[in-house]
């Protein structure tokens, strides 16, 4: 069938109950019509075999011959996007990221990725949208808009200091929505945001050092943190002292180690330790892959005293079944290491939080245990195996550690070549 055939086959098409008084331009890829509620003002109408709908737009003129050259020009203009794979019907930031949320709840439900991620990413993505606000379209959002904007509107919006880590944080989760609206064809290829670089995010984590560590863990053996007014509060502040030990002397997570059971603990066993020749007893933590920030099973091998203290929580603790959480809430449900408590503990202990290079948290905890680790000469792939982490990011955040503890191997071994 000819150019001219295919024409007069739309021509005789019935017209939609909406549409009146149409005809085509372009060979016949665009309708103009008038529309039965729009008054005299003609209308443009084309099928885009991207977006797989048609696309209709408002020619805002009453003349016929404005109306043939206004779609002959938004007829090019839609052909040019399609042309490089860019979309013509757009979704909004509201749509884009309820769509996302949907599927990582699907992904959550698949324990491809933990609930609390799943609750950060929401909890991200609303303050994203309500910064850019959430009926814009996608392709809309100015270029610069982040890096005009974004710390600005955080820091005005926030009645407390927002972390150079919050903001990467949102940030990445937005990115994160925006590739999967790409991969899956809902948004526009094209799109291309910028997006502002924060200088001290690689500095935002901290640890104490070993001086520090031993000024907190006799802080939290002191009457001060233990006899409180109240014997509920004695022995919760017991609870948290030995949560901070069992966290510093095994390179969990926080929510790992607040998901561990008791059926989750293996067997105590017996080890001879290479410095000392002593005898020592130990026990390994497993943890589920639905426990594991990486969805990967492993088993965690207790450092120091470890077991001692778990079975000091298990003698003051009201649920101490094979099932219940080690360390749990009054109620027996999973507990929460609040900042606030973790803040009390550093005043208490004098552990400055001011003159350093990041912050310090619960998960300093951990950074506690790979640094003393790496510093010993520990292999980076067997911690790596221990803390459920890789090798690159092992070395890529402790790899300078190990070099310095070496320092008196590589000046031996210089002096050696001198003499040599």
């Amino acid at each position: 069938m000819n150019t001219s055939a295919k024409r007069s086959q739309k021509k005789q098409k019935k017209n939609p109950p909406c549409e009146v008084d149409s005809f085509y331009i372009m060979e016949g890829d665009v309708k103009i019509y008038k529309r039965r509620d729009g008054g005299d003002q003609w209308w443009f109408k084309w099928y885009s075999a991207i977006d797989k709908k048609n696309i209709r737009r408002s020619l805002k003129t009453k003349n016929k011959e404005f109306s043939i050259e206004r779609g002959k020009k938004l007829y090019i203009e839609m052909t040019s996007k399609a042309l490089t794979g860019e979309r013509i019907i757009d979704m909004s930031v509201g749509n884009l990221t309820k769509k996302f949320i949907q599927y990582q709840e699907t992904q959550c439900e698949a324990n491809r990725i933990t609930r609390e991620r799943l609750k950060s990413l929401s909890s991200f993505l609303n303050t994203v949208g309500d910064f850019l606000g959430r009926a814009i379209r996608i392709s809309s959002i100015p270029r610069m808009k982040f890096v005009e904007k974004y710390e600005t509107f955080r820091k005005e919006r926030s009645e407390r200091q927002i972390s150079d880590s919050t903001l990467v944080g949102e940030l990445q989760a937005w990115k994160q929505c925006i590739t999967w609206g790409k991969d899956r064809g809902i948004i526009s290829s094209t799109i291309h945001l910028v997006y502002p670089q924060f200088r001290d995010y690689k500095k935002r984590r901290d640890t104490f050092t070993r001086e520090e560590y031993r000024s907190i863990t006799r802080f939290l053996r002191t009457k001060k943190w233990l006899d409180c007014s109240h014997s509920y509060h004695s022995s919760r502040h017991l609870l948290l002292r030995y949560a901070f030990l069992v966290l510093s002397n095994t390179g969990m997570r926080i929510g790992e180690l607040l998901k561990v059971k008791y059926k989750h603990i293996g067997e105590p066993y017996n080890y001879q330790d290479e410095n000392t020749n002593e005898w020592k007893e130990t026990v390994e933590i497993h943890i589920p892959r639905e426990n594991s920030k990486t969805k990967k099973l492993r088993q965690v091998v207790c450092f120091g005293d470890t077991l001692k203290w778990l079975k000091k929580v298990r003698e003051i603790s009201s649920f101490n079944s094979s099932n219940d959480f080690i360390f749990s809430n009054p109620r027996g449900n999973e507990w929460q290491l609040s900042e606030r408590m973790f803040n009390k503990i550093m005043e208490g202990a004098g552990v400055d939080r001011e003159n350093r290079s990041g912050s310090l948290t619960w998960y300093s905890c951990r950074h506690f245990y790979a640094t003393c680790r790496v510093e010993e000469g520990v292999d980076i792939y067997l911690l790596s195996k221990q803390m459920g982490t890789s090798v690159q990011m092992i070395e890529r955040h402790y790899g300078h550690l190990k070099v310095k503890s070496r320092t008196a191997e590589l000046n031996k071994w210089g002096k050696r070549r001198v003499q040599n």
